[in-house]
């Protein structure tokens, strides 16, 4: 798996469709190649994209955490969380709501360490009203007033994020 992981790193990353690079299954042959994959994002390889089992962007954190420890990556806790918080950017949470659909729940950017633990800053989130008379959840999608670090290296790439997209609503009671 460490040579696909090399040798596809050589391609352009529009090329390279990582889709489930960190999924935790029961039984997992290689897992070195979680740890390829970070080295791999946190040495200029940018624009890759990959998906993990969990209930929240925290708890993607340490489902990484435990399977780069599982990976037989010999690794300092504190050395091992900077990889991960110099490596990704931001944790997109999906979810299934009771209603069967499936929506994004929380945009969260990884802004660095702080004693010893990785910070994690909401952008957006969802936030739930209710179930309206036919089971569906109602709510909206809010920014939480961050404006995150990534939004002007998207103006590097070219695209623009206007800042007002990142205020939040005035009955924004925050998370």
């Amino acid at each position: 798996m460490s040579i696909v992981v090399g040798g596809n790193l050589r391609l352009l990353h529009i090329q390279v469709p990582i889709t489930s690079g960190l999924k935790l299954p029961r039984f997992m042959p290689r897992p070195e190649s979680h740890c390829d994959m970070l080295q791999a994002m946190n040495t200029g390889h940018e624009g890759s994209m990959t998906t993990i089992h969990a209930n929240s962007a925290r708890e993607a954190l340490v489902q990484i955490e435990t399977m780069i420890s599982l990976s037989g990556f010999t690794i300092q806790e504190l050395a091992m969380r900077q990889m991960v918080s110099s490596s990704i950017d931001a944790i997109t949470q999906l979810s299934r709501g009771s209603d069967g659909t499936r929506r994004m729940m929380s945009l969260a950017e990884i802004s660095g360490m702080e004693s010893g633990a990785i910070s994690l800053q909401d952008i957006f989130i969802f936030d739930r009203r209710g179930v309206d008379a036919e089971g569906r959840i109602m709510g909206e999608f809010k920014a939480t007033g961050v404006r995150p670090k990534f939004a002007d290296r998207c103006q590097i790439f070219g695209t623009t994020i206007p800042n007002e997209v990142f205020n939040p609503p005035e009955d924004y009671r925050g998370h």
